[in-house]
């Protein structure tokens, strides 16, 4: 089990792998994205042991395990749907990031609000906040509420496969998952509450770069070559 967490973190590396040579142009966003999401492994100092209290190589709360695994969480949910879709961003000149500073200003100011009273799980805490930014976020862009549903959907499926692979391999781990507070439920032996956490989290995430960047998503261009090959099929 000491090496439990760290292979999570290698399983979904591999995944932000795939993503990182698949689509070159979105490479810069995957790294920025990732880089600004790694910090984010800092949220095991609130919820252990609450919510979770996993084993890790050296003991302490914050390690090299916490960071490749939100690093690759950030990575991977804010390109997904951009690569599933076939999408690319594209520059708005129009855009204003003040934007962004409203959205992060929500999201602060509603965990700081749940976590000064005590009464919840840190995991509550942060779903309310994820999902508060991630309404101010929708409503200041409704272009990005399509990709939202359909990039958290797609997240969900490969965060699903990736947690029952790693269950399987390591069935001790379920029982790092306290969930004090909240109903224990499980989906064929996947925490459900672990699963939310990353459909919202790829939901909020997916939206951050283009928000705080000012981009659009847009068609994928088609390439002269194969456009030309339809249209001389459509003659034919």
């Amino acid at each position: 089990m000491q090496y439990a967490y760290l292979t999570a973190g290698l399983m979904m590396l591999c995944v932000w792998i795939t993503l990182f040579i698949l689509r070159k142009d979105l490479r810069r966003e995957m790294i920025i994205m990732s880089l600004i999401a790694a910090p984010l492994g800092l949220f095991d100092f609130i919820a252990v042991p609450l919510y979770w209290e996993p084993v890790t190589m050296f003991g302490s709360l914050y390690n090299i395990e916490n960071i490749l695994y939100t690093f690759s969480l950030g990575g991977i949910s804010a390109v997904l749907y951009t690569e599933v879709a076939r999408k690319a961003p594209r520059h708005m000149h129009t855009w204003h990031k003040s934007a962004a500073l409203i959205v992060g200003a929500v999201t602060i100011a509603v965990l700081v609000t749940f976590v000064l009273q005590g009464r919840f799980n840190p995991a509550v805490v942060l779903y309310l906040g994820l999902l508060s930014g991630l309404a101010v976020s929708l409503y200041l862009r409704p272009d990005l509420v399509r990709g939202t549903i359909i990039g958290a959907l797609c997240f969900g499926v490969i965060y699903f496969t990736a947690l029952k692979i790693w269950m399987t391999i390591f069935p001790g781990a379920v029982e790092w998952f306290a969930f004090v507070g909240m109903p224990q439920i499980y989906v064929w032996g996947i925490p459900l509450w672990e699963l939310t956490f990353g459909i919202i989290f790829a939901a909020y995430w997916g939206n951050i770069y283009e928000i705080l960047f000012g981009y659009r998503l847009v068609n994928l261009p088609v390439k002269r070559k194969k456009a030309q090959q339809k249209r001389t099929r459509k003659r034919a």
